[in-house]
Formats: structure tokens, C-alpha cells, sequence
């Protein structure tokens, strides 16, 4: 029932298998022996009927043999529970489980797997206050006010469970006077309210009750989350202090965890007390910090911010492992450092690449360092349950993706994306004309495909659509490649030569009918992009599809494709023939974005005679980075000139911090990385969106031979001026395809 393949093409499940760790560790005896541990000790509460002390002191043992090994043990976190972990499993991609939660106000949120009936799709999140990003998530007001502006309200439902008696309350009541706050029209806070449910029963009670109200939780036992520590030795037990620790923004500076740019995991070093951190000029000697984190005590911070210590710090001290800002006393909670900054454009740090964090006030810790430098173990690690988990409008379960820093929006893209995909598979049940190109091609190859049955000459066809899915060889998003990477697809339906390959990214020739970027990290993947100028490509008969990655991506990447045609759109029809314009690949290379870029970027085309109307149809991309900041997160302007009159195309995303952020559009939410931001022409976890404009009326005007010139240049933005420039990059680059589809 698999509706995201193709009927008779779902792969058979394979054996269940351990789920790959969000936060991969360094390997060694004390990871396996941890997973044993969280198996004794859950097994010690099933076999004391309950009784959690028991799992506690079978811990305790545990740890204190891994001490003797490593140092110190991630705790199993037992918190939200007071019975044994779930007996099945649960994975990405299998349905869900029949459940029900009620809600404050006396409703219910429910799901029936037999008849998949229910308030689909639907995000849930675990409300866990004792974890400092759950925390700063649902309260920080900027995390809030940013979940509910986005444009449009997801067409999802919204699920808060909470750990704590009367969290759910406060957290129904913080929510919506900041919605009733907000300058938004009443539609869209309508839709809010009827769309956010909270959990009227905290989460152990669930379990209790059994049955169908456990469900939900069991699922929650799969889906693991991550916990961040900064453990210390004490100096008066010998052993290690745990301590919850909110890491700095991911684009403000490093944060551990799982992203792209993570530092290791764990780290084991020491760290050492800097007095009055603002004072970074007086620290002479330096070399007592290098290697080391360094500790700063928030009270102490005099005329500066502790941003401004993190920067000062990195800046002063060589080799600094990280630094360390301990909260003030009574602090109500901890803060991510440079969030706000991060969250305008250009908002990262001189402090990259050095990882920051914040820990609430800790009196021992704080004594001991004033003494001397304190061994300390910087980690992160999983607990149980997990904090978030998606159901898709077929009843499927999803993880939610990386959750890198604590924005509460990220379920919102989240929710975004899998009402998009509801809409996508409803035109997709609609498509008259199927035919498979590619099923379950692992990174890359050639397929040959006879077209002679799919009836693109024939009427009544006038949408032409390539439906594209990635996955990854396992479930799990930590199954997936890490790093996002382009790829094409090229369709030869003759002998006619063409270069897929280009000079840098692959894509760029006459023969490209898709470009794709994959995704940081996410095992989820599937566009509909529509291809219809493309039909005169696609010749009745045999065509090979080549799909072409740059050599260096990562091999963990599997692709299905397939053409539908559609009948739905009255009044239209396929394109009778088509013409190439310009190409950044054909008949020579030449994508640098450079000062010989626009030369000889002119040429003459015959309109066929009897056309009706005529499309512009261009796929383009900037990639690359260099002094200039060309080309990937820099704004560029491509003018194609038809018979005189100009049609210009603007890729401004680079100008929004968050232009890449657009589930509505089939981006992947949620990468490992730094997805949200703009980019040119692009972004990551989504297809090349093609650029389609009706040129007919630059045409309309009769010639003597039907020949007109068309020509084409590309600008860069000059970022000094604030204005648009010809290019002058070193080593940016743009991948470029363009052609005029003909209608009849």
C-alpha cells in the first residue's frame, strides 16, 4: 500500500536492523556497552512490573564498570516512561499504528490504520522542558513568532505531547497569545487554531493506559532523539556530573550534533576558567588555554555580550578547543547563543568554526575551575523516546528530519512539506500515461526505454511531467549521504552527440530533461517537474536516459524515475517541436560566470509556420564560491532577448536567509545542514525548478522568413554597489539550458 512507488515496485522490508545514531560516536567499549545497558535496564523494568528504580540501579552498575574504561556513560534516559520500551519497532516508510491522544478541551486526535482515518498529515513533538532546545523551542518568542508566520499555514496537523503535569496548559496558552499577537488575517488564524492540538495526558500516563493511547509512544521509542551534555570529573566523587548543555546557533558558529560541519564526537579534553570574559586583552599567556575549552561565567560578563566573549576568545586564543558560557544563577532557562544574529543575512560569526555552548549554573563546577583546569567530556548522544515524529496523509511514518538548531518552525516546514506531497500524489493518481525510466538505479547509469506506446503525438495530452523519488539504501535518514550534490538526467532519442558531464556540476546539454540537488542527509525525496516545453525531446521509439553525478558524490543515493502525461488541463496540447537556444555545455564548454561569459551569446531561429504560441524554457543554476562570493550564495540576472524584446530571469534568493525554506515547493525540510538559506536557482533537497515564459507576443510580429535573432547574457550582483554587474567571477560557475518549445 506503499503509494510513493509505483504498484508491484515497493521493495520487500528488510530485517529489521539497529537504527544508525544521530550523533555517530567515536567506537570503542563503552558504545557497546551502552547499548547493552539500555537493554538491561529497560529489561529490569519489565521484569519489576514497572518499577523504575530497579532499571536505575542496573544502570548504576553498568556505568560504574564503563568508568573504569572510558571515563564516564551517556545515562539511558528513562524519563518519560515508567514501563518497558516498546516490544515492535517502528521504521521510516511503514505505516503507523492505530492510536489516540486526548486533548485539552476535552477533544481527541486519533488515527485508524484499518481505514487510515485521521487527521493526517500530522506532526507530533514531545514537550520535554528538562531538555534546554525543547525548551528554548517552545518558549523563546522569535522560535514562536517564526512557526507562526509561515506562508502558507501548513495544511497539517500539529500534535504537542508533553512530560510534565500542566506543561501542555502552558504551552497551549504561551502559543496562542503569541498568534493572537500577531498581525495575521483571520483566515490564517483560524486555520492556526485548528490545526495546533496539545496533549491533555502527559506521557507516561499514555503508556499506562495501554492499547491504542501506548501507540503513539511506542512509535516515539523508535524515533530517537538527541540529548547534548558537558559532563566533568568531580574532583570530591571521582566521577562524572552530567550537564544539559544548549550549543550555539548552527550558522553562528559550530554545534555538535547532526550536521555537516560537527565537530567531533565525543571530544575529551579539559576546561579552564577565563575571570571577567570581556577582558580578552588581559589574558597575556594564552598557552594555558590552548587545547582546552575555556569557561566564562555569564554574571562576570562586564561591557560585552557572550556572544562578543565567544568571538573574543576564538580570536585570541590559538587552537581553543571551544568555549564554554556558564548561565546565571537562576537563569529560567538557557539561551542558544547567536541565534538572533543568525537569523539575518550574514548573520555568521568570526567565531567559526569554534564550537560554543551554555550550561545552567553549576556552584561545584564553578569552584573546582577556579582551582585548576577540570577533565571534561563534550558529547552528544541518544535518548529514549525521541522527541519528534511525522505521519503522511497515507499513514506512513517519517522522522522529521535534523532538527539543528531550536527553531519550533522546523515542524512547520516539516508540515509544509508533507501537505505538498498530499497534493503532488493527487495529480500524480491522475496521470493518463505512465512510463517507468529508472527503478531503484543506485547512483547512477543508462536505461533504454521505448516510447512507441506513449502517445505523446496523440491529443488530448497537454501536461508532460518527469516524477522523481531518492531514497537511500536503509530507513533511516543517518542511512543517506551527507553532502548535497547534482545530478541530471539526459534523454537521446537519435545518434546526436551531447556533453551531460559539463566542467564542473554535471547538466548543462540540449539533452537534459531534469537537474536535481540531493538533499544533507534526508532519506526522503520526491518532485513532479514539469517537462512539457521538453516533449519534442522525447521521439516515438527507443530513447536512452543517462542520470550523471558529479564522480565525487557520495554513493548512498538511489533514484526512481518516471514520465507521466496528462490529459486534466483542457484546452492545451504538447508542443509540436522545439529548437535549443543556449547551452553552457554545447557545442563547448564554458559555465565559469566570468568576463568572457556573455561573448557570442547570439543566434537566429525559424519559427515554424502555422505557431500559436511559443515558450521560453530555461534551466539554470549557480554554483560555486570564490573571492567575488559568486556563485552559489550570490544573486544573478540571466536577459534573453527575443526579436528586441527582453526577458529577464532573477535568481534573488541569496538576499533571503531563509529563500531556500520552501516546503511548499518540494524542498526537502529538515537537512543536515544549513539548507534554509537562499541560493541561486536552487536549493538543497529539491529538483532545478525549470523557468517557463510565453514569448509569443515577442514573435507575433511577421517575418519575412521566419528567422529572429535571439541572444542572451548573464549579471552577477555586486554586492558594494547594490546594483547588477557583468560577471567577473575567478572560479563560480553556471550551469545553463535553454530552448523554444513550438504549439500548433
Amino acid at each position: 500500500n506503499n503509494r510513493y512507488f509505483v504498484p508491484g515496485t515497493v521493495p520487500s522490508i528488510p530485517q529489521r536492523r539497529p537504527r544508525p545514531p544521530a550523533c555517530a560516536p567515536q567506537p570503542g567499549g563503552v558504545m557497546r556497552l551502552l547499548r547493552r545497558g539500555a537493554a538491561a535496564a529497560l529489561a529490569a523494568v519489565a521484569a519489576a512490573d514497572g518499577d523504575i528504580r530497579v532499571a536505575v540501579q542496573a544502570h548504576q552498575a553498568l556505568a560504574e564498570r564503563a568508568r573504569t574504561l572510558r571515563g564516564g556513560l551517556p545515562p539511558v534516559n528513562l524519563a518519560y516512561g515508567s514501563g518497558a520500551a516498546a516490544s515492535v519497532g517502528h521504521e521510516p516508510w511503514q505505516p503507523a499504528p492505530s492510536f489516540a491522544v486526548p486533548t485539552l478541551g476535552g477533544g481527541e486526535i486519533a488515527y485508524d490504520a484499518s481505514s487510515r482515518s485521521g487527521a493526517l498529515p500530522l506532526v507530533v513533538a514531545v514537550v520535554d522542558v528538562t531538555d534546554p532546545f525543547m525548551a528554548y523551542m517552545v518558549a523563546d518568542e522569535s522560535s514562536v513568532d517564526g512557526f507562526l508566520s509561515l506562508t502558507p499555514v501548513p495544511a497539517a496537523q500539529f500534535l504537542f505531547l508533553s512530560t510534565e503535569q500542566g506543561e501542555a496548559e502552558r504551552l497551549q496558552s504561551r502559543i496562542l497569545q503569541r498568534l493572537d499577537s500577531m498581525k495575521l488575517s483571520a483566515d490564517a488564524m483560524n486555520q492556526w487554531r485548528r490545526r495546533l492540538h496539545f496533549g491533555s495526558t502527559v506521557l507516561r500516563d499514555l503508556r499506562a493506559k495501554g492499547g491504542k493511547f501506548a501507540a503513539l509512544p511506542e512509535v516515539l521509542d523508535s524515533f530517537k532523539g538527541i540529548r547534548k551534555y558537558l559532563r566533568y570529573l568531580s574532583m570530591s566523587t571521582g566521577e562524572y556530573v552530567a550537564l544539559p548543555r544548549l550549543d550555539c546557533n548552527f550558522q553562528w558558529s559550530r554545534s555538535q550534533g547532526p550536521n555537516n560541519h560537527s565537530p567531533p564526537n565525543p571530544i575529551r579534553a579539559e576546561v579552564a576558567y577565563v575571570p571577567h570574559g570581556c577582558s580578552h586583552a588581559a589574558l597575556g599567556n594564552t598557552s594555558q588555554l590552548e587545547g582546552r575549552f575555556a569557561l566564562v561565567f555569564e554574571e562576570e560578563l562586564s561591557g560585552c555580550t557572550a556572544e562578543e566573549a565567544v568571538v573574543g576568545l576564538g580570536g585570541a586564543v590559538p587552537k581553543l578547543e571551544g568555549v564554554i558560557v556558564m548561565a546565571r544563577q537562576g537563569a529560567e532557562r538557557l539561551r542558544a547563543i547567536g541565534d538572533q544574529a543568525a537569523q539575518q543575512i550574514g548573520g555568521g560569526s568570526s567565531a567559526w568554526p569554534l564550537p560554543a555552548t551554555m550550561v545552567a549554573f553549576d556552584a561545584r563546577l564553578l569552584a573546582q575551575v577556579h582551582q585548576s583546569p577540570v577533565p571534561v567530556i563534550y558529547e552528544c548522544n541518544e535518548t529514549t523516546p525521541g522527541s519528534f515524529v511525522v505521519i503522511d496523509a497515507q499513514g506512513l511514518l517519517h522522522e522529521a528530519g535534523h532538527v539543528i538548531n531550536p527553531w519550533l518552525r522546523v515542524l512547520g516546514w516539516a508540515g509544509q512539506y508533507w501537505a505538498q506531497e498530499q497534493a503532488a500524489q493527487a495529480w500524480i493518481d491522475e496521470a493518463s500515461t505512465v512510463v517507468r525510466i529508472f527503478q531503484n538505479l543506485p547512483f547512477g547509469g543508462d536505461a533504454t526505454v521505448d516510447l512507441s506506446d506513449f502517445l505523446l503525438n496523440a491529443g488530448g495530452r497537454s501536461k508532460l511531467a518527469l516524477e522523481t523519488e531518492l531514497r537511500c539504501p536503509g530507513p533511516w535518514n543517518a542511512d543517506c549521504g551527507v553532502w548535497d550534490h547534482v545530478a541530471t538526467v539526459a534523454a537521446r532519442c537519435g545518434d546526436e552527440a551531447y556533453n551531460i558531464t559539463g566542467g564542473f556540476e554535471p547538466g548543462g546539454s540540449f539533452k537534459e530533461i531534469g537537474r536535481f540537488v540531493t538533499p544533507y542527509r534526508l532519506g526522503i525525496g520526491r518532485w513532479v517537474t514539469d517537462v512539457t516545453a521538453l516533449a519534442p525531446l522525447l521521439r516515438r521509439g527507443r530513447c536512452t536516459f543517462t542520470l550523471a553525478a558529479a564522480p565525487w558524490t557520495e554513493k548512498s543515493w538511489i533514484w526512481s524515475m518516471t514520465l507521466r502525461a496528462s490529459g486534466k488541463d483542457v484546452g492545451g496540447a504538447l508542443p509540436v517541436s522545439g529548437a535549443p537556444l543556449f547551452s553552457n555545455n554545447e557545442p563547448v564548454v564554458r559555465q565559469t560566470f566570468d568576463g568572457s561569459y556573455n561573448a557570442g551569446r547570439k543566434r537566429s531561429i525559424t519559427v515554424p509556420k502555422g505557431t500559436s504560441k511559443v515558450d521560453l524554457y530555461v534551466l539554470i543554476s549557480g554554483h560555486g564560491e570564490d573571492e567575488t562570493g559568486c556563485c552559489e550564495f550570490l544573486p544573478s540576472r540571466h536577459v534573453f532577448t527575443l526579436n528586441g524584446r527582453q526577458y529577464p530571469i532573477e535568481f534573488n534568493a541569496p538576499h533571503d536567509l531563509f529563500g531556500c525554506a520552501r516546503p511548499v515547493d518540494g524542498v526537502e525540510p529538515n537537512g543536515g545542514g544549513g539548507w534554509w538559506m537562499g541560493r541561486n536557482g536552487w536549493g538543497p533537497g529539491q529538483e532545478v525548478r525549470p523557468i517557463v515564459v510565453d514569448v509569443t507576443e515577442a514573435l507575433a510580429s511577421e517575418s519575412e522568413d521566419g528567422v529572429y535573432e535571439v541572444s542572451y547574457a548573464g549579471w552577477m550582483w555586486d554586492v558594494k554597489a547594490g546594483r547588477w554587474m557583468e560577471p567577473a567571477a575567478k572560479s563560480g560557475y553556471v550551469v545553463l539550458a535553454s530552448h523554444l518549445a513550438f504549439y500548433a
